[in-house]
């Protein structure tokens, strides 16, 4: 029974954490190695975490299923990674949660702003305990010649 469940949990994770496929986009002539030696690439290619991927001339877009893209140029070689990063964003947040949490820094920013101005409002006197802490300096006065 214990062998089972542990079967089952290990195939389960398998499962769970299979990689990511991706597909060669070619603008050139390219060759693909998944372990039995360079092969020609075709156009639309569906290569696998750990393949190799060799640019003979032009260039080739390895297109990964969340969208990501590594281009290979002309006599340079890519290995296909198992987890691609995250496709790049103008830096706007994507969901409802990133935008929450900047309002909460900009409130918290403005309300401790606030809170300061309040302490320190004053008419130019000292409200502190004489060492310079508390105090609103007066406002400037004009010379006259």
């Amino acid at each position: 029974m214990f062998r089972k469940a542990i079967l089952s949990a290990s195939v389960v994770a398998l499962f769970a954490t299979q990689a990511e496929a991706a597909v060669l986009q070619l603008q050139g002539i390219a060759s693909v190695d998944n372990g039995g030696g360079f092969v020609q690439a075709t156009n639309n290619m569906q290569v696998n975490p750990g393949d190799r991927v060799r640019v003979n001339s032009g260039f080739a877009y390895v297109v990964y299923d969340n969208g990501y893209q590594s281009k290979v140029g002309g006599g340079q070689m890519a290995v296909v990674v198992p987890d691609a990063p995250r496709p790049f964003s103008a830096g706007a947040p994507e969901t409802p949660a990133d935008y929450w949490g900047a309002a909460f820094v900009v409130a918290t920013g403005i309300g401790v702003g606030a809170a300061i101005a309040a302490t320190t409002t004053g008419t130019g006197t000292s409200t502190g305990t004489g060492n310079g802490i508390g105090t609103t300096p007066a406002p400037p006065t004009s010379f006259s010649p």
